[in-house]
Protein backbone atom coordinates (compact mmCIF):
# COMPACT_ATOMS: atom_id res chain seq x y z
CA UNK A 1 0.00 0.00 0.00
CA UNK A 2 1.31 3.45 -0.87
CA UNK A 3 1.70 5.93 1.93
CA UNK A 4 -0.16 8.83 -0.25
CA UNK A 5 -3.74 6.11 -0.56
CA UNK A 6 -3.10 6.12 3.78
CA UNK A 7 -5.81 8.78 5.18
CA UNK A 8 -5.95 8.50 8.94
CA UNK A 9 -9.84 7.85 10.63
CA UNK A 10 -12.00 10.42 10.20
CA UNK A 11 -12.37 11.43 14.26
CA UNK A 12 -8.95 12.41 13.85
CA UNK A 13 -8.97 14.99 10.95
CA UNK A 14 -8.07 18.29 12.12
CA UNK A 15 -5.91 16.80 14.54
CA UNK A 16 -3.18 15.30 13.19
CA UNK A 17 -0.76 18.26 13.61
CA UNK A 18 1.35 19.08 16.46
CA UNK A 19 -0.04 20.39 20.04
CA UNK A 20 1.22 24.20 20.31
CA UNK A 21 2.88 22.57 23.30
CA UNK A 22 4.91 20.26 21.23
CA UNK A 23 6.02 23.15 18.70
CA UNK A 24 7.63 25.21 21.30
CA UNK A 25 9.09 23.41 24.12
CA UNK A 26 11.13 21.34 21.20
CA UNK A 27 11.69 24.84 19.45
CA UNK A 28 13.09 26.24 23.55
CA UNK A 29 15.61 23.37 23.77
CA UNK A 30 16.57 24.07 20.08
CA UNK A 31 17.06 27.53 21.10
CA UNK A 32 18.50 27.11 24.42
CA UNK A 33 15.98 29.48 25.43
CA UNK A 34 13.87 29.33 29.17
CA UNK A 35 10.33 27.76 28.44
CA UNK A 36 7.62 29.48 30.31
CA UNK A 37 5.24 28.25 28.02
CA UNK A 38 4.31 24.83 29.64
CA UNK A 39 3.31 24.65 32.87
CA UNK A 40 5.56 22.48 34.59
CA UNK A 41 7.86 23.34 37.44
CA UNK A 42 11.20 23.03 37.48
CA UNK A 43 11.82 22.12 40.71
CA UNK A 44 11.63 18.30 42.77
CA UNK A 45 8.25 16.73 43.77
CA UNK A 46 8.54 16.61 47.95
CA UNK A 47 11.11 14.06 49.53
CA UNK A 48 8.34 12.15 51.01
CA UNK A 49 6.54 11.45 47.99
CA UNK A 50 10.28 10.55 46.18
CA UNK A 51 10.70 8.34 48.96
CA UNK A 52 7.61 6.47 48.72
CA UNK A 53 8.62 5.93 45.61
CA UNK A 54 11.28 4.23 46.09
CA UNK A 55 10.33 2.37 48.96
CA UNK A 56 7.43 0.66 46.76
CA UNK A 57 9.55 -0.23 43.91
CA UNK A 58 11.97 -2.39 45.72
CA UNK A 59 8.86 -4.10 48.10
CA UNK A 60 6.25 -4.11 45.94
CA UNK A 61 4.26 -6.46 43.07
CA UNK A 62 5.48 -5.21 39.23
CA UNK A 63 2.51 -6.83 37.95
CA UNK A 64 -1.13 -6.51 37.15
CA UNK A 65 -3.01 -4.09 39.53
CA UNK A 66 -7.03 -3.41 40.20
CA UNK A 67 -7.91 -1.92 36.52
CA UNK A 68 -10.26 1.09 38.54
CA UNK A 69 -7.25 1.55 41.14
CA UNK A 70 -5.46 -0.16 43.30
CA UNK A 71 -7.55 -0.58 46.99
CA UNK A 72 -4.71 1.39 48.89
CA UNK A 73 -5.16 4.13 46.52
CA UNK A 74 -8.70 4.58 46.14
CA UNK A 75 -9.32 4.37 50.09
CA UNK A 76 -6.09 7.49 50.45
CA UNK A 77 -8.05 9.17 47.48
CA UNK A 78 -11.43 8.82 49.51
CA UNK A 79 -10.12 9.50 52.43
CA UNK A 80 -8.42 12.82 51.30
CA UNK A 81 -11.65 14.45 49.06
CA UNK A 82 -14.35 13.44 51.53
CA UNK A 83 -14.09 16.51 53.20
CA UNK A 84 -13.46 18.71 50.26
CA UNK A 85 -16.82 17.27 49.31
CA UNK A 86 -18.94 17.00 52.45
CA UNK A 87 -19.70 13.74 51.81
CA UNK A 88 -18.65 10.21 52.14
CA UNK A 89 -16.77 8.95 49.10
CA UNK A 90 -17.33 5.22 48.59
CA UNK A 91 -14.10 4.41 47.40
CA UNK A 92 -15.29 1.01 45.23
CA UNK A 93 -18.06 3.17 43.63
CA UNK A 94 -17.18 6.80 43.38
CA UNK A 95 -13.44 6.33 42.24
CA UNK A 96 -11.78 5.92 39.17
CA UNK A 97 -7.99 5.88 38.94
CA UNK A 98 -6.29 6.20 35.49
CA UNK A 99 -4.14 7.41 33.74
CA UNK A 100 -3.42 10.84 34.61
CA UNK A 101 -6.21 14.00 34.38
CA UNK A 102 -6.18 13.90 30.39
CA UNK A 103 -7.24 10.01 30.83
CA UNK A 104 -9.84 10.80 33.17
CA UNK A 105 -11.07 13.29 30.72
CA UNK A 106 -11.03 10.94 27.75
CA UNK A 107 -12.64 8.32 29.48
CA UNK A 108 -15.75 10.81 30.32
CA UNK A 109 -16.32 12.13 26.85
CA UNK A 110 -15.67 9.02 25.60
CA UNK A 111 -17.95 6.88 27.99
CA UNK A 112 -20.84 9.64 27.83
CA UNK A 113 -20.98 11.82 24.67
CA UNK A 114 -22.81 10.33 21.54
CA UNK A 115 -22.12 11.44 17.81
CA UNK A 116 -24.40 14.39 17.62
CA UNK A 117 -24.34 15.38 21.16
CA UNK A 118 -23.09 18.83 22.35
CA UNK A 119 -20.41 19.70 24.67
CA UNK A 120 -20.50 23.44 26.12
CA UNK A 121 -16.75 24.81 26.06
CA UNK A 122 -16.22 27.94 28.40
CA UNK A 123 -12.84 29.31 26.58
CA UNK A 124 -9.73 29.97 26.22
CA UNK A 125 -9.45 26.32 27.07
CA UNK A 126 -6.84 23.37 27.49
CA UNK A 127 -6.70 22.39 23.46
CA UNK A 128 -7.58 18.64 24.60
CA UNK A 129 -10.99 19.08 26.18
CA UNK A 130 -12.00 19.74 21.90
CA UNK A 131 -10.38 17.08 20.33
CA UNK A 132 -11.44 14.52 22.82
CA UNK A 133 -15.26 15.28 22.65
CA UNK A 134 -14.65 15.24 18.77
CA UNK A 135 -13.51 12.08 18.63
CA UNK A 136 -16.14 10.69 20.21
CA UNK A 137 -18.44 12.35 17.76
CA UNK A 138 -19.87 15.00 20.08
CA UNK A 139 -20.12 18.26 18.66
CA UNK A 140 -18.17 21.58 20.69
CA UNK A 141 -20.62 25.07 21.49
CA UNK A 142 -18.25 27.26 22.76
CA UNK A 143 -18.71 30.46 25.23
CA UNK A 144 -15.93 32.86 25.70
CA UNK A 145 -14.41 34.11 28.73
CA UNK A 146 -13.38 37.65 28.18
CA UNK A 147 -11.26 40.14 30.37
CA UNK A 148 -13.41 42.93 31.77
CA UNK A 149 -10.51 45.73 29.97
CA UNK A 150 -6.81 46.44 29.87
CA UNK A 151 -4.56 46.15 32.79
CA UNK A 152 -1.32 48.27 32.40
CA UNK A 153 1.89 48.10 34.35
CA UNK A 154 0.57 51.33 35.57
CA UNK A 155 -2.53 49.88 36.92
CA UNK A 156 -0.38 46.95 38.91
CA UNK A 157 2.13 50.28 39.95
CA UNK A 158 -0.50 51.44 41.34
CA UNK A 159 -1.41 48.81 43.49
CA UNK A 160 1.77 48.21 44.98
CA UNK A 161 4.44 45.86 43.94
CA UNK A 162 5.25 44.61 46.98
CA UNK A 163 1.90 42.85 47.49
CA UNK A 164 0.52 42.28 43.83
CA UNK A 165 -2.60 40.33 44.04
CA UNK A 166 -5.63 39.54 41.81
CA UNK A 167 -8.59 42.02 41.85
CA UNK A 168 -11.55 42.85 40.08
CA UNK A 169 -9.86 44.66 37.28
CA UNK A 170 -8.21 41.04 36.35
CA UNK A 171 -11.71 39.41 36.16
CA UNK A 172 -12.36 37.28 33.24
CA UNK A 173 -16.57 37.52 32.73
CA UNK A 174 -19.09 35.44 31.02
CA UNK A 175 -21.78 36.08 28.60
CA UNK A 176 -24.62 34.52 30.73
CA UNK A 177 -27.36 35.26 28.46
CA UNK A 178 -24.62 33.56 25.62
CA UNK A 179 -24.61 30.33 27.87
CA UNK A 180 -28.53 30.10 28.32
CA UNK A 181 -28.75 29.79 25.03
CA UNK A 182 -26.33 27.73 24.37
CA UNK A 183 -28.05 25.13 25.95
CA UNK A 184 -30.74 23.17 23.93
CA UNK A 185 -32.17 19.00 23.75
CA UNK A 186 -29.00 17.68 22.12
CA UNK A 187 -26.56 19.00 25.34
CA UNK A 188 -24.88 15.84 26.63
CA UNK A 189 -22.32 18.08 29.40
CA UNK A 190 -20.55 21.06 30.10
CA UNK A 191 -16.98 20.80 31.10
CA UNK A 192 -15.87 23.41 34.00
CA UNK A 193 -12.32 23.60 34.77
CA UNK A 194 -11.85 25.69 37.82
CA UNK A 195 -8.83 26.96 38.41
CA UNK A 196 -8.97 27.96 35.12
CA UNK A 197 -6.53 27.23 32.04
CA UNK A 198 -5.48 29.79 31.15
CA UNK A 199 -6.85 32.22 32.49
CA UNK A 200 -6.33 31.34 36.27
CA UNK A 201 -9.97 32.36 36.85
CA UNK A 202 -11.43 30.53 39.89
CA UNK A 203 -15.55 30.52 39.44
CA UNK A 204 -16.81 31.95 42.65
CA UNK A 205 -19.84 30.29 44.38
CA UNK A 206 -21.92 32.77 43.09
CA UNK A 207 -21.27 31.91 39.52
CA UNK A 208 -21.02 28.18 40.15
CA UNK A 209 -24.82 28.36 41.41
CA UNK A 210 -25.69 30.39 38.03
CA UNK A 211 -24.26 27.28 36.23
CA UNK A 212 -26.41 25.18 38.02
CA UNK A 213 -29.67 27.05 38.01
CA UNK A 214 -28.86 26.66 33.80
CA UNK A 215 -27.86 22.82 33.78
CA UNK A 216 -31.12 21.90 35.92
CA UNK A 217 -32.86 22.94 33.49
CA UNK A 218 -32.12 20.14 31.38
CA UNK A 219 -32.44 16.33 32.77
CA UNK A 220 -29.77 15.14 31.15
CA UNK A 221 -26.52 17.04 30.92
CA UNK A 222 -23.80 16.00 32.89
CA UNK A 223 -20.65 18.28 34.48
CA UNK A 224 -17.22 17.42 33.94
CA UNK A 225 -15.60 19.29 36.20
CA UNK A 226 -11.30 20.01 35.43
CA UNK A 227 -10.15 20.54 38.73
CA UNK A 228 -6.44 19.49 38.53
CA UNK A 229 -5.48 23.03 39.48
CA UNK A 230 -6.92 22.23 42.97
CA UNK A 231 -4.02 23.57 44.85
CA UNK A 232 -3.35 26.34 42.79
CA UNK A 233 -5.33 29.00 44.28
CA UNK A 234 -4.08 32.04 45.87
CA UNK A 235 -5.20 35.22 47.37
CA UNK A 236 -9.25 34.28 48.70
CA UNK A 237 -8.82 30.87 48.60
CA UNK A 238 -6.66 28.28 50.77
CA UNK A 239 -5.41 25.38 48.28
CA UNK A 240 -8.01 22.66 47.90
CA UNK A 241 -10.42 24.87 49.86
CA UNK A 242 -12.01 26.40 46.18
CA UNK A 243 -15.43 26.16 45.43
CA UNK A 244 -16.49 22.65 43.56
CA UNK A 245 -20.09 22.66 41.91
CA UNK A 246 -20.19 19.29 42.83
CA UNK A 247 -20.99 20.57 46.28
CA UNK A 248 -24.51 22.19 45.32
CA UNK A 249 -27.40 21.22 46.24
CA UNK A 250 -28.96 18.29 42.91
CA UNK A 251 -24.83 18.30 41.60
CA UNK A 252 -22.99 15.91 42.95
CA UNK A 253 -25.67 13.33 40.97
CA UNK A 254 -24.35 14.97 37.51
CA UNK A 255 -20.74 15.83 38.56
CA UNK A 256 -17.48 13.95 37.50
CA UNK A 257 -14.88 15.49 39.14
CA UNK A 258 -10.88 15.00 37.82
CA UNK A 259 -7.87 15.58 39.54
CA UNK A 260 -4.07 14.89 38.94
CA UNK A 261 -1.27 13.56 41.31
CA UNK A 262 1.17 14.98 38.88
CA UNK A 263 -0.15 18.65 39.64
CA UNK A 264 -0.60 18.52 43.11
CA UNK A 265 3.03 16.84 43.81
CA UNK A 266 4.98 18.63 41.05
CA UNK A 267 5.40 15.43 38.90
CA UNK A 268 3.77 16.52 35.52
CA UNK A 269 5.70 13.15 34.04
CA UNK A 270 3.29 10.66 36.94
CA UNK A 271 0.24 10.06 34.59
CA UNK A 272 -2.02 9.02 37.49
CA UNK A 273 -5.11 11.10 37.81
CA UNK A 274 -8.99 9.65 39.38
CA UNK A 275 -11.92 10.82 38.75
CA UNK A 276 -14.63 11.07 41.79
CA UNK A 277 -18.43 11.02 41.24
CA UNK A 278 -21.68 8.94 41.96
CA UNK A 279 -22.09 5.42 40.66
CA UNK A 280 -23.86 5.71 37.67
CA UNK A 281 -21.05 8.31 36.00
CA UNK A 282 -18.03 6.33 37.21
CA UNK A 283 -19.55 3.37 35.80
CA UNK A 284 -19.64 4.92 32.21
CA UNK A 285 -16.61 6.52 32.73
CA UNK A 286 -14.69 3.02 34.22
CA UNK A 287 -16.46 1.18 30.74
CA UNK A 288 -14.28 3.27 28.59
CA UNK A 289 -11.04 3.10 31.01
CA UNK A 290 -10.93 -0.80 31.46
CA UNK A 291 -10.35 -1.11 27.34
CA UNK A 292 -7.86 1.46 26.91
CA UNK A 293 -5.34 2.43 30.36
CA UNK A 294 -6.81 -0.96 31.83
CA UNK A 295 -4.30 -0.42 34.78
CA UNK A 296 -1.66 1.72 36.40
CA UNK A 297 1.58 0.70 37.96
CA UNK A 298 1.08 -0.27 41.60
CA UNK A 299 4.06 0.68 43.22
CA UNK A 300 3.60 4.54 41.82
CA UNK A 301 -0.09 4.33 43.15
CA UNK A 302 0.92 2.80 46.74
CA UNK A 303 3.28 5.70 46.30
CA UNK A 304 0.65 8.85 45.72
CA UNK A 305 -1.49 7.05 48.52
CA UNK A 306 0.66 7.58 51.15
CA UNK A 307 1.77 11.01 49.46
CA UNK A 308 -1.64 12.29 49.85
CA UNK A 309 -1.90 10.96 53.78
CA UNK A 310 1.51 12.44 54.04
CA UNK A 311 0.65 15.61 52.29
CA UNK A 312 -1.98 16.34 55.06
CA UNK A 313 0.03 15.81 58.27
CA UNK A 314 2.09 18.50 57.26
CA UNK A 315 2.25 22.61 55.99
CA UNK A 316 3.07 20.64 52.54
CA UNK A 317 0.58 22.25 50.68
CA UNK A 318 0.69 25.87 52.70
CA UNK A 319 4.40 25.49 51.30
CA UNK A 320 3.50 24.76 48.29
CA UNK A 321 1.50 27.69 47.47
CA UNK A 322 3.86 30.29 48.97
CA UNK A 323 6.66 28.80 46.18
CA UNK A 324 3.82 29.46 43.32
CA UNK A 325 2.58 32.84 44.67
CA UNK A 326 5.88 33.99 45.46
CA UNK A 327 6.91 32.99 41.50
CA UNK A 328 3.36 34.59 40.62
CA UNK A 329 5.04 38.19 41.92
CA UNK A 330 8.50 37.47 40.63
CA UNK A 331 7.10 36.96 37.22
CA UNK A 332 5.00 39.81 37.15
CA UNK A 333 7.31 41.96 38.75
CA UNK A 334 9.80 40.77 35.47
CA UNK A 335 7.36 41.71 32.98
CA UNK A 336 6.17 45.24 34.81
CA UNK A 337 10.28 46.25 34.88
CA UNK A 338 10.92 44.59 31.07
CA UNK A 339 10.81 47.46 28.18
CA UNK A 340 8.19 45.18 26.19
CA UNK A 341 4.61 46.97 26.96
CA UNK A 342 2.60 44.00 27.64
CA UNK A 343 -0.70 44.73 30.00
CA UNK A 344 -0.41 41.75 32.55
CA UNK A 345 -3.35 40.41 33.99
CA UNK A 346 -2.13 38.71 37.78
CA UNK A 347 -4.27 35.21 37.77
CA UNK A 348 -6.13 34.23 40.83
CA UNK A 349 -5.30 30.15 40.25
CA UNK A 350 -3.18 28.16 37.98
CA UNK A 351 0.62 28.51 37.54
CA UNK A 352 0.36 30.96 34.67
CA UNK A 353 -0.26 35.15 33.66
CA UNK A 354 -1.64 36.22 30.40
CA UNK A 355 -0.37 39.17 29.02
CA UNK A 356 -1.70 41.18 26.37
CA UNK A 357 0.36 42.13 23.17
CA UNK A 358 -2.05 44.91 21.39
CA UNK A 359 0.93 47.82 22.56
CA UNK A 360 3.67 45.78 20.51
CA UNK A 361 5.34 45.91 17.68
CA UNK A 362 6.36 42.39 15.79
CA UNK A 363 8.70 42.59 13.57
CA UNK A 364 7.07 41.69 10.20
CA UNK A 365 9.74 39.11 9.43
CA UNK A 366 7.39 36.73 12.18
CA UNK A 367 4.05 36.98 10.60
CA UNK A 368 4.79 34.44 7.65
CA UNK A 369 5.68 30.20 8.48
CA UNK A 370 8.65 30.04 6.30
CA UNK A 371 8.10 26.54 5.23
CA UNK A 372 4.63 26.72 4.22
CA UNK A 373 4.82 30.68 3.56
CA UNK A 374 1.54 30.51 5.42
CA UNK A 375 0.64 33.60 7.90
CA UNK A 376 0.86 33.60 11.38
CA UNK A 377 -1.73 35.46 13.87
CA UNK A 378 0.26 38.30 15.91
CA UNK A 379 0.24 36.06 19.20
CA UNK A 380 1.85 33.14 16.98
CA UNK A 381 4.61 35.79 16.01
CA UNK A 382 5.55 37.37 18.95
CA UNK A 383 5.92 34.07 20.82
CA UNK A 384 8.55 33.39 17.87
CA UNK A 385 10.07 36.42 18.32
CA UNK A 386 10.52 36.39 22.26
CA UNK A 387 11.88 32.85 21.55
CA UNK A 388 14.19 33.80 18.74
CA UNK A 389 15.62 37.17 19.51
CA UNK A 390 15.01 37.29 23.33
CA UNK A 391 15.61 33.29 24.34
CA UNK A 392 12.53 32.67 26.19
CA UNK A 393 9.06 31.12 25.52
CA UNK A 394 5.83 31.56 25.92
CA UNK A 395 2.79 30.64 24.28
CA UNK A 396 0.31 31.95 22.34
CA UNK A 397 -3.47 31.96 22.87
CA UNK A 398 -5.49 31.63 20.06
CA UNK A 399 -4.28 28.08 20.28
CA UNK A 400 -6.68 28.03 23.07
CA UNK A 401 -9.93 29.09 21.06
CA UNK A 402 -11.81 27.66 18.50
CA UNK A 403 -11.66 29.54 15.17
CA UNK A 404 -14.99 31.25 16.39
CA UNK A 405 -13.13 32.95 19.15
CA UNK A 406 -9.47 32.67 18.05
CA UNK A 407 -9.55 36.84 17.50
CA UNK A 408 -9.72 37.05 21.59
CA UNK A 409 -6.44 35.13 21.66
CA UNK A 410 -4.58 36.78 18.96
CA UNK A 411 -3.30 39.69 21.51
CA UNK A 412 -2.55 36.94 24.01
CA UNK A 413 0.09 35.12 25.38
CA UNK A 414 0.70 32.59 28.49
CA UNK A 415 3.59 32.64 30.60
CA UNK A 416 4.02 30.26 33.19
CA UNK A 417 5.57 31.11 36.99
CA UNK A 418 5.52 27.74 38.07
CA UNK A 419 9.77 27.97 37.71
CA UNK A 420 12.47 28.46 40.58
CA UNK A 421 13.17 32.44 41.50
CA UNK A 422 16.66 31.83 39.41
CA UNK A 423 14.94 30.56 35.86
CA UNK A 424 12.19 33.58 36.58
CA UNK A 425 15.14 35.98 37.11
CA UNK A 426 17.23 34.99 34.41
CA UNK A 427 14.03 35.21 31.99
CA UNK A 428 13.49 39.08 33.35
CA UNK A 429 17.17 39.44 32.06
CA UNK A 430 16.51 38.43 28.87
CA UNK A 431 13.14 40.30 28.41
CA UNK A 432 15.93 43.48 29.42
CA UNK A 433 14.27 43.61 32.97
CA UNK A 434 15.76 46.90 34.43
CA UNK A 435 15.55 45.07 37.73
CA UNK A 436 18.76 43.11 36.83
CA UNK A 437 21.12 45.65 34.79
CA UNK A 438 25.03 45.70 35.98
CA UNK A 439 24.56 49.50 35.95
CA UNK A 440 23.87 50.23 39.68
CA UNK A 441 23.24 53.92 38.69
CA UNK A 442 20.11 52.25 35.71
CA UNK A 443 19.03 49.84 38.36
CA UNK A 444 18.64 53.03 40.65
CA UNK A 445 16.95 55.12 38.57
CA UNK A 446 14.17 52.12 37.53
CA UNK A 447 13.58 51.48 41.29
CA UNK A 448 13.30 55.32 41.51
CA UNK A 449 10.75 55.90 39.60
CA UNK A 450 8.78 52.68 40.03
CA UNK A 451 8.60 53.95 43.61
CA UNK A 452 8.26 57.45 42.55
CA UNK A 453 5.06 56.41 41.13
CA UNK A 454 3.94 54.14 43.78
CA UNK A 455 4.63 57.39 46.49
CA UNK A 456 2.92 59.41 44.11
CA UNK A 457 -0.10 57.29 44.02
CA UNK A 458 0.18 57.00 47.78
CA UNK A 459 -0.10 60.86 48.05
CA UNK A 460 -2.85 60.83 45.98
CA UNK A 461 -4.46 58.26 47.96
CA UNK A 462 -4.23 60.40 51.19
CA UNK A 463 -5.38 63.57 49.27
CA UNK A 464 -8.47 61.55 49.36
CA UNK A 465 -9.04 60.27 52.16
CA UNK A 466 -8.68 63.77 53.89
CA UNK A 467 -10.85 65.00 51.72
CA UNK A 468 -13.48 62.63 52.67
CA UNK A 469 -12.61 62.97 56.66
CA UNK A 470 -13.61 66.95 56.20
CA UNK A 471 -16.46 66.00 54.68
CA UNK A 472 -17.66 63.51 57.44
CA UNK A 473 -16.64 66.14 59.98
CA UNK A 474 -18.83 68.68 58.08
Amino acid sequence: MSQQHFKSAKRLQGFENKRVQDIFTPLANETKSINLGQGFPNWAPPSFFQDSISKYVQESSHQYTRAYGHQKLINAIANFYSPLFNREIDPLTNVLVSNGGIACLCNAFLGMVDPGDEVILIEPSFDCYRAQIMMSGGIVRSVPLEPKGKVTKNDLVRRGLDDLKYSQQDEWDIDWDLLERSFNENTKAILLNSPHNPTGKIFSQQELERFAEIIKKYDRVVVIWDGVYEAHAYDKYEPLQIPRIANIPGMWERTISVSSAGKLFSATGVRIGWAIGPEHLIKCTAAFHQYNGFCIYGPLQEAIADTLEQSLKGDYFQEFNKKLKEGRTRLVKELISSPINFNIYIPEGGCSVLADISNIEVPQAYYTNPESNRPYTKDWAFCLWLCKEKGVVALPCSAFYSKQYAHIGQNLVRIAFCKTEETLIEAGKRIGSTLHKTNSNQLHNSQTKIENKIQHHNKQKDQQELIQEKRISV
